[in-house]
């Protein structure tokens, strides 16, 4: 759970990003059905320790995965979706510190999804994923 209080508090606090979608909508697993879009989810995918002789203090690397939803024209939803990822990225990307009280060594982008959409509904999304190396 500590890496994807890391991700929310970076989302949260990322003034550019909450001004294009509200705290409020920035979910943990899935966005709801009846969610208003845009809106974002963030979950966890895998943790592994980072072991080393003589190791005192566990650390531990987990891969949290970040979605993007949006409703709209192709051309529109599309360019929405590219725009949220790159603030996403600016919030998440190549951060240390101290987030949500979770001692936190790194916070890298790994894997970008392809690009997805669902016709019968009208909603295009994405997902990013980020590795977040971290002490328990």
């Amino acid at each position: 759970m500590s890496a994807e209080k890391v991700i929310f508090n970076l989302l949260k606090n990322h003034a550019p990003l909450v001004a294009q979608v509200p705290v409020s909508r920035i979910y943990p697993s899935v966005i709801p059905l009846t969610a208003t879009l845009p809106a974002i989810s963030y979950n966890h995918v895998s943790t592994v320790e980072e072991t080393d002789i003589g190791l005192n203090t566990e650390v531990l690397r987990s891969r949290v995965q970040v979605t993007v939803a949006v409703s709209g024209t192709d051309s529109q939803s599309y360019a929405k979706v590219k725009e949220l990822i790159s603030l996403i990225t600016a919030a998440c990307n190549h951060k240390k510190g101290i987030f949500n009280g979770v001692v936190t060594n790194s916070v890298i982008r790994d894997v970008l999804s392809p690009d997805f959409r669902d016709d019968d509904s009208g909603v295009s999304y994405q997902s990013i994923d980020f590795r977040v190396v971290y002490k328990e």
